[in-house]
């Protein structure tokens, strides 16, 4: 469940102990259990794939932060129309290691080590696909907040940006954070 601490709200949700069998459904619900701001997106089970989610999600008012790992995982984001007003959010969304796949109408982008995209819903929403463990951060801001300072986000919803183009200090600096936050989480409740 939730933990509440003023306006700081964080949960965690590990697969490691569940049967292979309930991973599937468990992470399925996940979408609909997870009682904070920004929901996650939606996790599907990629087929013939091993699941396993080991994710913390922290929320503070117009801020979410998501770190953890993801493996056998499809997340997908719905389109702008089909998004409610709290999932309406410009994503960025880092691989710190791993490889995964990012889909959005015609673009497919391959995210490595230290990539990232931004993304925002589109008209068409866009997935996330992870078959073999990656380790991520993302971290989600309103539309909203940032619409009136860049303008125009759906002229190129899906932007990959290359580890080339960033300094690793900030990611590295934001995954030792989130590691350290993740103690202070209180495991999701499942049962």
């Amino acid at each position: 469940m939730p933990v509440e601490e003023g306006a700081w709200r964080s949960f965690r949700f590990p697969t490691d102990d569940l049967p292979e069998v309930a991973r599937v459904e468990a992470v399925r619900e996940l979408h609909e259990r997870a009682d904070l701001p920004g929901k996650i997106e939606p996790l599907e089970p990629l087929p013939n794939c091993l699941i396993r989610v080991d994710i913390t999600k922290h929320a503070l008012p117009g801020l979410g932060v998501m770190s953890g790992t993801l493996a056998g995982i499809r997340q997908a984001a719905r389109s702008r129309a089909g998004a409610s007003g709290s999932e309406d959010d410009l994503l960025l969304a880092i691989n710190l290691s791993g490889r995964s796949i990012a889909q959005q109408d015609d673009t497919e982008l391959k995210l490595e080590n230290g990539d990232a995209i931004l993304a925002t819903p589109g008209p068409e929403g866009f997935s996330i696909v992870r078959p073999m463990p990656v380790g991520f951060m993302g971290l989600r801001v309103p539309r909203d907040t940032l619409a009136p300072l860049v303008g125009r986000l759906d002229d190129a919803p899906l932007q990959l940006i290359p580890q080339r183009h960033r300094s690793p200090q900030p990611a590295r600096r934001l995954r030792r954070w989130a590691l350290h936050r993740r103690t202070t989480a209180v495991a999701f409740d499942y049962g």
